[in-house]
Formats: structure tokens, C-alpha cells, sequence
């Protein structure tokens, strides 16, 4: 049986959805440990977010973290 790639998520959204959709599920997923994960005063971004951006990243096989996180900064920084 030959299952076809057009099924995986990287070819079903735009990557700003990719990103909504993804979001959505951390932070739900999240809610109930909020007050459990540790706030840092300067704290600039939301656990969900950091957590949507690896996973997004992982979503789409980018194989250097350091590049990815740099096109998130270039190409979606409104997000």
C-alpha cells in the first residue's frame, strides 16, 4: 500500500494556518499547566508560541534550528 505524501500536513496549509492550527492545539493542550510553567520577567513570548514554533519547524523538516528560528523572525514575525 503507497500512502502519498499530499497527505502530511506541510502540503495541506499555508504556513501561516500551519502555524494557527498548531497554536491552537499547544495552548489548549497547555491551559492546565499554566501555573506551573515558570514565568521569566522579560519573558517576551508565551510557552504555546515557543512550543508552535519547534513544532511547526518540525512539521516542515527544517533540519537547522538556528535557520529556522531566523526565517520565523524574517518571514512571520506578525504571527
Amino acid at each position: 500500500m503507497v500512502i502519498s505524501m499530499t497527505t502530511h500536513p506541510r502540503y495541506q496549509y499555508k504556513p501561516e494556518d500551519l502555524f494557527l492550527t498548531v497554536f491552537v492545539y499547544i495552548d489548549d493542550w497547555l491551559k492546565p499547566y499554566q501555573k506551573l510553567l515558570p514565568q521569566q520577567p522579560a519573558q517576551k513570548a508565551s510557552y504555546s508560541e515557543l512550543l508552535t514554533i519547534a513544532v511547526v519547524g518540525e512539521i516542515l523538516a527544517q533540519p537547522y534550528e538556528n535557520t529556522w528560528y531566523w526565517i520565523v523572525s524574517q518571514l512571520f514575525r506578525e504571527l
